[in-house]
């Protein structure tokens, strides 16, 4: 998936590309996941026409905002998608980031397409999500009011909190810090590997629980969040650009891998694949026992629900096992009824005889 950077890069070429410019007109095909809260036909009709004013990101989200205040575009790439230049397309050119499953060629429009935007200066735009896994939406209103951009986290290459809100934050939160800083509610944009460069630039282990953390260790992590983000943004979102030192460049595939003279493992925490070095990103005896605690606090909540819900389906079980009875009851006692009724109406009859 495109983390930050390259989303980051994404926009700077779209706003040079597109601000200023009249979307003449659009090619949308249809697809009820991808378009969110709005049919393709809709989305079609109501940006024609429209002039680019500026655009904007935040996580991996961006948005072009229009001279119409009611129709503002927005989307997200999702896990291999991808914006297609026809200029580009049409001299070979090779694309900015890898999309899934199609090979650049001189088709255009591109396989797998969601829309094309055609500008007045002849050039297009498509957006391509062959996975279906990105979304597209219009807001009628600024969109970073609007949800789901309004519910996200600081974005670590705008709005940096200081070091006490930080460390707040933090301690606000009962979980490893690798899952925490993968959560776009605390931190809009940052990836698997920008969390792992980043724990590995302060020194923390992944699994330490995030209220566990030191002010010491929380502002190495802020530092080193900013300034991994920065740089990988000034060297263009290119892997082979980054620094020789940073473990993005190891083997995942691979057992172990040797970066900057550090044996640098993989681990599984919070259901994600973690890079690490264990020489240098140490859990202590302090960690240790209360990532113990915090695991058992935690397996005891998991404990009291299964037996809250197993107590609630017993009280149902009884609660329909009651109703059941009463049922069989009444069905008893009206058949009584009805049969006495008929005995005396008998005998009447007989009598009257």
């Amino acid at each position: 998936m495109p983390e930050l950077p390259t989303v980051e890069m994404i926009r700077r070429r779209l706003h040079g590309s597109a601000v200023g410019e009249v979307i003449s007109s659009v090619l949308t095909t249809e697809d009820e996941i991808v378009f969110k809260d709005i049919t393709h036909s809709e989305f079609a009709n109501r940006i024609t026409g429209k002039q680019i004013t500026a655009t904007y990101r935040k996580g991996k989200y961006i948005w072009l905002t229009t001279d119409d205040e009611k129709a503002n575009i927005s989307f997200h790439l999702g896990m291999t998608g991808a914006l297609l230049y026809k200029s580009d397309w049409e001299n070979n050119v090779e694309q900015p980031i890898e999309y899934d499953g199609v090979e650049p060629t001189t088709q255009w429009p591109p396989e797998k397409y969601k829309f094309v935007l055609q500008f007045s200066n002849e050039e297009e735009i498509a957006y391509v999500c062959t996975r279906r896994l990105g979304r597209i939406l219009l807001f009628d209103s600024d969109p970073e009011k609007s949800k789901p951009i309004n519910t996200m986290g600081f974005d670590p290459l705008l709005d940096m909190p200081t070091s006490e809100e930080f460390y707040e934050s933090l301690h606000k939160r009962k979980c490893p810090i690798k899952s925490l800083l993968l959560n776009p509610k605390f931190s809009a944009g940052v990836g698997n590997w920008i969390a792992d460069e980043t724990l590995y630039q302060a020194q923390v282990h992944p699994q330490r629980y995030a209220q566990t953390i030191n002010e010491e260790e929380s502002e190495r992590i802020r530092v080193a969040l900013q300034e991994v983000v920065r740089t990988a943004v000034d060297r263009d979102a290119k892997l082979e650009n980054y620094p020789d030192t940073w473990i993005v460049h190891c083997d995942t595939k691979k057992e172990y891998s040797i970066v900057g003279g550090n044996r640098i493992e993989h681990m599984i925490v919070g259901g994600r694949r973690a890079t690490y070095c264990p020489d240098i990103q140490i859990l202590d005896d302090v960690s240790m026992r209360e990532i113990k605690k915090l695991k058992r606090q935690a397996k005891n909540r998991r404990k009291r629900k299964r037996e809250e819900k197993k107590k609630s389906k017993r009280k149902k079980r009884k609660r329909s096992s009651s109703r059941k009875r009463k049922k069989r009851k009444r069905s008893r006692v009206s058949t009584t009824s009805s049969t006495e009724s008929s005995y005396t109406s008998f005998s009447d009859e007989e009598y009257s005889e």
